[in-house]
């Protein structure tokens, strides 16, 4: 049982890497400005870069993000209250694409009148390939038959942000070295809080300066998406060489506000 077990999960492995290469879509992400009572359309592609025809089916789901790790976690219509997949709808929803052609498909946003309609909401896009093979077939009393449904689905991303919504507001709530002892190069955290009314996209990075001879440079990190209330945990990895000494780290996060940056300091020795 074990030994079959094991076969089906790396049947699955091997499956989500073929789509992952045979099917793309994008973009990743789709953002509205709407106001209550307001529409907008925006496009998504899907491409079949397979060798035969592929059939796909849009879906909405809201979604929450708990936690400083960034994962989205997909929950029920109605239980949600920053969720909006309600007001989304997929033209068309239900699609064959031949190989080597692209669907496009519109995604509507129709927001409703209502008050609750001023505050951000949330939403994602469920592109799902589904298809139903048929394992060993009986094949006498001894030999048992199965079938498998294999599914395979990309998420994008919608963000609903109201003309409304204007309060933005980050914060560095930490700011620590992690690293192993006797760690060859140096790991730092940062941990950053949405506490404003708007979705933040934020772009990260350090200015390391060494305190013996003043040389500094700027380490980028990678960009990510805090929701508002949300809260995440940014990674940065040191390059190797850095000379030994003292060094002192400010860890910036810009969050797209016209006048603030969020920030917090850190001093290290190599």
């Amino acid at each position: 049982m074990k030994r079959v077990l094991m076969i089906i999960a790396f049947a699955v492995l091997v499956l989500s890497g073929m789509y992952a290469q045979s099917v793309s879509v994008s973009p990743s992400r789709l953002y509205y400005k709407e106001m209550p009572g307001g529409y907008k359309s925006q496009k998504i592609y899907v491409t079949n870069n397979g060798k035969k025809p592929e059939t796909f089916q849009v879906l909405f789901h809201d979604f929450k993000s708990e936690g400083n790790r960034g994962k989205t976690q997909v929950v029920k219509e109605g239980e949600y209250e920053h969720g909006c997949s309600k007001w989304l709808t997929a033209s068309p929803a239900f699609f064959e694409v031949a190989p080597g052609q692209t669907q496009t498909v519109e995604i509507l946003l129709q927001v409703p009148n209502i008050p609750e309609a001023n505050n951000s909401r949330w939403a994602v896009a469920s592109i799902k390939l589904s298809k139903e093979n048929t394992g060993m077939q009986d094949k006498g009393s001894n030999v048992t038959g199965m079938q498998i449904i294999q599914t395979f689905q990309f998420l994008i991303h919608i963000f609903q942000s109201p003309p409304t919504v204007t309060f933005k507001q980050a914060d560095v709530i930490s700011f620590k070295d992690v690293s192993e002892p006797g760690a060859e190069e140096k790991t730092l955290t940062m941990e950053v809080e949405n506490s404003g009314d708007a979705i933040l996209d934020c772009a990260p990075y350090l200015d390391v300066v060494n305190l013996n001879t003043g040389e500094s440079r700027r380490i980028k990190g990678k960009g990510f998406t805090i929701l508002p209330g949300g809260k995440r945990v940014v990674k940065f990895t040191l390059p190797k060489g850095l000379s030994k000494g003292k060094y002192n780290i400010l860890g910036v996060v810009d969050y797209g506000s016209d006048a603030d940056l969020a920030g917090a300091e850190l001093n290290i020795e190599i």
